[in-house]
């Protein structure tokens, strides 16, 4: 009886490691790649793509750069599919240098033609390094050559303003997003109120209120951002106002951020009680309060003078999860203030440890 046996081709390989890269399998892909050879098979550009699609996936620029050099070793030509995925890889990365470097270098052999995919990846990359002046430029060059710039463009390059503070180009950028006639999505109203927050809260309270009205659904990092900007302009009411509204939102809950931010525009205007209130509720919400709560806290009973409520506030902290060691001196009224030669020593002192009282007289 005769028994055939089946090996394995180009077209199984690459089914395999299509496979793999539908079910991030990036290791097996690899793998299956290197086997090949040991098979005397030589791989094709689909077998090359669902290898680069696969490590693309799972952020592993590095392998994805290799498997180019690879590809162009064994002289196959690289599509449009190929170059979109490697930087793909590279905006993962925040390898923008090297993203920019090989738009321009297959743009300028004319190897392809540039979609606005990859010049949106490109942006995409100059943002996470907050590479704001090359964000724009390249924007203006999708403008020059006619192509249609998306909203993931647009939003790219208003994040990469805001990761530099650059608020008036952040506003600008939405501003042309909206004249030209696409819609704007949270993302980019996200991005342009943390870019105003810093220095210009009341464009940063316009802008939420504009998001709002366009129906646009709010996130959490919304919610934070117009909450630090009320902190700025000391309207911590209106931070109050849009705790209230952000408990309302069905699917939606404030973090650790949000509380801070709001805990800050009531210490910024001295109200303890509110800010007291916060930390209930926060602790209600199951957070953990961290350094930045602590500080809050400290500086705002410290200026009322309540240092004994401050040490009860700071053990409330404690039960979510953060020790600490309360300092207490006795002084003329029999009322308590904290003993500190630095505000900063104290409370990281009293963050680093169990809780203990030491009352000093």
């Amino acid at each position: 009886m005769v028994t055939s046996v089946l090996l394995p081709n180009v077209i199984t390989y690459s089914s395999a490691i299509s496979a793999c890269e539908k079910c991030a399998k990036w290791e097996v892909a690899m793998a299956l790649l290197g086997t090949m050879s040991d098979a005397e098979l030589v791989a094709n550009l689909i077998t090359f793509n669902s290898a680069i699609s696969a490590c693309e996936k799972a952020g592993h620029w590095q392998e994805v750069l290799c498997l180019l050099e690879t590809l162009s070793g064994q002289e196959l030509q690289a599509d449009e599919f190929t170059y979109n995925a490697v930087l793909s890889a590279f905006e993962k990365g925040g390898q923008w240098q090297l993203a920019l470097h090989l738009l321009k270098g297959f743009d300028a052999k004319q190897v392809i033609d540039v979609s606005i995919i990859s010049y949106s990846a490109v942006i995409s990359a100059c943002e996470k390094r907050g590479k704001w002046r090359m964000a724009l430029q390249l924007l203006e060059e999708i403008l020059t050559r006619e192509l249609r710039a998306d909203v993931i463009a647009y939003s790219a390059a208003i994040s990469a303003c805001e990761k530099r503070s650059q608020w008036r180009a952040a506003v600008a950028l939405l501003n042309q997003l909206l004249e030209s006639q696409m819609e704007a999505d949270g993302v980019s109203y996200n991005a342009a109120i943390s870019a105003c927050e810093k220095e210009q809260w009341q464009m940063a309270l316009l802008l939420f209120q504009e998001m709002l009205r366009q129906h646009l659904e709010a996130s959490v990092i919304s919610f934070s951002s117009s909450i630090s900007a009320c902190e700025k302009g000391s309207r911590w009411t209106s931070a109050l106002d849009l705790m209230d509204l952000l408990h309302c939102q069905a699917q939606m809950a404030p973090n650790l951020v949000t509380y801070n931010a709001a805990i800050a525009a009531c210490a910024h205007c001295f109200h303890w009680r509110h800010a007291s209130e916060l930390l209930m509720s926060l602790r209600k919400e199951a957070l953990q309060a961290d350094m930045i709560t602590g500080l809050l806290m400290s500086g705002l009973f410290e200026e009322a003078e309540l240092g004994l409520a401050l040490g009860k506030m700071l053990v409330e902290v404690e039960r979510i999860g953060s020790g600490l060691t309360l300092y207490l001196k006795r002084i003329p009224g029999d009322k308590r203030a904290i003993h500190e030669p630095s505000r900063m020593d104290w409370i990281c002192k009293c963050l680093s440890s169990k809780v203990q009282t030491v009352s000093v007289r």
